[in-house]
């Protein structure tokens, strides 16, 4: 079981901070100054100041060769968020969480919903929602 925590703005440098390479023994939270957050049946910690939380079991690795790295498949058991931020249809409103989004190692970006459409059928026009 693993965890993944959204980021928003007022943790991102701490955030951040947590992809250097620290010795196995120095826990990450500490050094950053998040706060682990244990939840009974998980393991992993989550990060406190997160405002939405998934936890995660592992499925599988997938080694991918031709760059070393590896491609971490999980499925998610369980969602831990304000419940203010799902709408009545079940929408989870990420730009409402503030949650970011990143590109590469150094990139953050704001979350804005641009539109939502209908579920998409070969014989229907394109709906907008909301």
């Amino acid at each position: 079981m693993y965890t993944i925590n959204h980021v928003h703005e007022e943790i991102l440098p701490r955030a951040h901070q947590t992809s250097a390479k620290y010795p196995v023994r120095v826990s990450e939270f500490d050094a950053v100054g998040l706060t682990p957050q244990f939840v009974e049946g998980i393991r992993a910690p989550f990060v406190q100041e997160s405002r939405v939380k998934y936890a995660v079991a592992l499925r599988e690795i997938i080694p991918i060769s031709w760059n070393k790295t590896f491609f971490v498949i999980g499925e998610i058991q369980s969602v831990l968020l304000d419940t203010s931020l799902i709408k009545a249809d079940g929408f989870l409103e990420l730009e409402k969480a503030g949650s970011l989004c990143s590109l590469g190692l150094d990139g953050y970006y704001s979350t804005t919903r641009l539109a939502r459409y209908a579920y998409a059928k070969p014989d229907l026009s394109v709906k907008q929602m909301d």
